[in-house]
């Protein structure tokens, strides 16, 4: 099994597994269990914050392609990859949204109404 993802390049998945790690360790430092990740695309890293880490991501993209690529993503995952995230507690959502300097006031209640997400 081991640490990569079967449809990102070597180097891609050297680059999530570092930025999650350093994303996570930051994370317990200040107490946050809950990641939004804005420009999210796929959602790989979304996915090893949730899986491997235990956090809760919400992964917020502008374009309908990448979250339903990241809904298809997660679906593809192996048993073992969907029970590390059971074990963990961890969760992914993805949400399709424009998020300019215009929409970041109305934020986290789009993601509450909309979304149907709890940011506590």
């Amino acid at each position: 099994s081991g640490r990569g993802h079967y449809c990102m390049s070597q180097k891609k998945n050297h680059e999530v597994a570092v930025m999650g790690e350093e994303v996570a360790r930051m994370a317990r430092e200040h107490g946050v269990t809950c990641i939004v990740d804005i420009g999210s695309g796929k959602g790989y890293l979304a996915h090893e914050l949730a899986a491997r880490h235990g956090l809760r991501v919400v992964g917020v993209d502008s374009r309908p392609v990448n979250t339903e690529g990241a809904t298809r993503y997660h679906a593809k995952l192996s048993r073992e990859q969907a029970s590390q995230a059971k074990r963990t507690g961890g969760s992914f959502r993805p949400v399709t949204a424009f998020m300019g300097p215009e929409q970041a006031r109305d934020f986290v209640p789009f993601l509450r109404d909309e979304g149907g997400v709890e940011l506590t």
